[in-house]
């Protein structure tokens, strides 16, 4: 069936996802599943952790603040400086330091869940102090989500137990679970906010969606924007036998009623719909008659078929992406999308 090509919608996650439930709904919308898996998501994330498939494990999110006291910081600047470091020179996290008046440093730290699993597994040697700051975090992490981080390690030895001797260096260590307390916890600490520009903000907001009866078109468009985390509902995995297709009506009508009478455009859109009947019959025959496997048969479904796509990302990539997408220039389906985008933070 032939349908609108702006007929979409767009949900948003609430929260950084600490219960797995953001990871469980990117994961079941590759298969189609949520409605029929009797797995729970828990269940889902340790089934993800054994088959490597580590890319939802980045639908969940952490950001710590971790308060340096001020008195400290000169006697213990060098201990400190490589505290930062370690968290500085990995990619994957975003870093912020903000000075609190006559009293401390905050320095925050942010990454999916993917991401922090990958920093402890890169840790090779580390300092009694790192090792209080990293015992701490991996504790706050556990905490949050024993699940994920169960067999997280450092040095191949779990740091929960960690060196309470060096507690006058550190006033404070928070994890946040959503925008909301993080932004409660900035604006109380950092008394210069102004707005949603601000650049730590930018840095540590983290939202997540899904996109539902959007083409693959948009999609090859969407994940382009590399900073972004993704699942997409696999046509190697899922039965697209009664695929619709997305397709601009109206703008097909303005383009060409022009030089073309009504009942010869309403002609061609009749004709585009036998051709997505016909490939739906070839699609059930070698399929369901021949046994052809997904992987081959999936080759022949167009670029307009319908489909779901979860995505996430920090403001800072969602501003260039909005930047990029609500332009004139491009494509009428995706900038639709990128306003939805727009509309879904505005209201948060």
């Amino acid at each position: 069936m032939i349908k609108d090509l702006f007929d979409m919608s767009l949900k948003t996650f609430d929260g950084y996802g600490h219960d797995n439930s953001i990871v469980f709904k990117s994961a079941t919308t590759c298969y189609r599943s949520e409605e029929h898996t009797t797995k729970t998501p828990e269940q889902f994330v340790e089934m993800l952790k054994h088959n490597k498939h580590l890319a939802m494990l980045e639908f969940t999110y952490y950001t710590f603040a971790i308060e340096f006291n001020i008195v400290a910081f000169t006697k213990y600047y060098n201990e400190i400086r490589n505290i930062k470091d370690l968290f500085e020179k990995f990619k994957y996290f975003e870093t912020s330091d903000v000075i609190h008046p006559m009293k401390s440093e905050i320095f925050f730290i942010s990454g999916n869940g993917r991401a922090w699993m990958d920093f402890f597994a890169s840790i090779r040697s580390i300092t009694s102090y790192e090792c209080y700051v990293l015992g701490s975090l991996l504790k706050k992490l556990q905490e949050a989500n024993i699940t994920m981080f169960n067999e997280t390690c450092v040095n191949n030895i779990s740091i929960v137990n960690y060196n309470n001797n060096e507690q006058n260096i550190i006033l404070d260590i928070e994890l946040f679970d959503s925008n909301e307390s993080f932004y409660k916890y900035y604006s109380q600490k950092h008394l210069s906010v102004n707005d949603i520009n601000d650049e730590v903000l930018l840095k540590h907001f983290w939202f997540s969606f899904k996109a539902e009866g959007v083409s693959r078109g948009l999609t090859h468009e969407l994940v382009r924007h590399r900073t972004f985390s993704f699942a997409q509902s696999s046509s190697r995995y899922i039965d697209n036998k009664n695929f619709d297709l997305k397709f601009d009506i109206e703008g097909f009508k303005e383009n060409i009623v022009k030089e073309n009478s009504a009942i010869a455009v309403n002609g061609m859109l009749e004709r585009i719909d036998i051709l997505v009947e016909g490939m739906k019959n070839v699609y059930d025959m070698f399929k369901n008659t021949y046994k052809v496997k997904n992987d081959i048969i999936r080759q022949i479904l167009p670029i307009g078929i319908s489909n779901e796509i979860c995505f996430a990302a920090n403001l800072k990539s969602l501003n260039h992406f909005l930047e990029l997408r609500l332009s004139k220039n491009a494509h009428p389906e995706i900038r639709c999308l990128a306003q939805m985008v727009v509309d879904s933070i505005n209201k948060k």
